[in-house]
């Protein structure tokens, strides 16, 4: 993390945005903007019973395990984009911003991932919000539509030059200055392990195919938890209600 610079930090939401402490950040340490993703959530949520009550709440009205997670951390992420909002200003939208990513079990599905971020973005009704969504092949189907239609995206899950200047490919003058800009020296480097045989391209496919599983693993594991929690929010309140009863 770099102070003073672009720099994003990825803290339980909940204390940071009730204590003070992000505010903190922001005034005193450079932090320029948040991320989050579902091991941050899983963490927060599995830790703390800070979330059970809205959880509980949501159950009760009929929300599904995915659609109370997105309330969630929309009201988290929210709040944060308010704080970070003086930065956004300031530097004409270049910093400021909050992540959330969609579902990663849409990774290979582009016209959903469209629809749900500009659902997810419409809803939070921030505009330093940024929606991320995987580098897959559908997740770049569905980038230039988002952005097209007013939704700043983060794209996540690149790792190699080719898979990024894919990302921007709908961007020539980023596109272009990537393409010329490359170091040399990585370029030798990269051409290097080429010649030594190894298939680059392949490896990447393949991190970002286990980065996707990686994803998908941690999404089912945090609406597991939630699920959980709503469960024994559920319970809780029968056992109430059974206790009323019998004491009328």
């Amino acid at each position: 993390m770099t102070l003073g610079g672009t720099s994003e930090t990825t803290f339980r939401l909940f204390a940071l945005l009730t204590t003070g402490t992000l505010t903190h950040y922001i005034d005193n340490l450079g932090i320029t903007g948040l991320t989050s993703n579902p091991s941050i959530y899983k963490k927060a949520i599995g830790t703390s019973s800070a979330y059970d009550q809205t959880i509980e709440r949501l159950s009760v009205s009929g929300a599904d395990v995915q659609t109370t997670f997105f309330e969630l951390a929309l009201d988290d992420l929210g709040r944060a984009a308010d704080m970070f909002l003086p930065i956004h200003l300031r530097t004409g939208g270049v910093d400021g911003f909050v992540s959330l990513e969609v579902s990663p079990l849409l990774a290979h599905d582009a016209e959903t991932t469209r629809s749900e971020a500009r659902r997810l973005h419409a809803k939070s009704g921030r505009s330093n919000l940024f929606i991320k969504i995987p580098g897959t092949r559908a997740g770049l189907e569905a980038i230039e539509e988002s952005i097209f239609s007013g939704v700043p995206v983060n794209v996540t899950l690149l790792f190699s030059t080719d898979q990024t200047l894919l990302a921007f490919a709908d961007h020539g003058t980023v596109s272009g200055m990537l393409a010329v800009d490359r170091d040399p020296e990585n370029e030798a480097m990269l051409a290097r392990f080429e010649a030594s045989g190894v298939d680059l391209a392949g490896l990447a496919s393949r991190l970002q195919e286990q980065g996707v599983d990686a994803f998908v693993r941690a999404w089912q594991s945090l609406l597991s938890l939630i699920n959980q929690k709503a469960a024994a929010g559920s319970k809780r309140a029968s056992a109430d209600r059974q206790s009323t009863v019998g004491n009328l």
